[in-house]
């Protein structure tokens, strides 16, 4: 089962919830969040926590992602994404296994007719 709506590629997904200026790419440069929040803050000239509440305002905890680990950051971002839809919509939102969410491919993942 994917956790993404039919249709949805999850390459598609990341451009999607999280958008960047084209300078916080450039200082982000391919790096782990541990090393580019710290980077972001020494570019802005503010202090981690001031980034921290920055990254806070787009659902996403500062804390988890200097962590460098992925899938929980993904499956927490997820989850706060679906409980400010579920909010704004006033309808519950199906809890969604959101286990190993980055791994997914979307709808092709399960598609195994190459091994036919």
């Amino acid at each position: 089962m994917t956790p993404y709506p039919p249709g949805i590629r999850a390459s598609k997904i990341p451009g999607a919830v999280h958008p960047l200026t084209a300078r916080t790419n450039r200082v982000i440069g391919g790096r782990a969040p541990s090393d580019y929040l710290e980077r972001l803050a020494n570019s802005a000239k503010v202090d981690r926590d001031t980034i921290s509440k920055h990254v806070s305002t787009h659902l996403a905890d500062a804390g988890v992602m200097a962590q460098d680990d992925f899938e929980a950051f993904f499956a927490a971002r997820a989850r706060a994404l679906l409980d400010q839809i579920a909010s704004a919509t006033g309808k519950a939102i199906d809890d969604l296994d959101l286990t190993n969410a980055a791994d997914t491919e979307g709808p092709e993942a399960a598609d195994d007719t190459d091994d036919l």
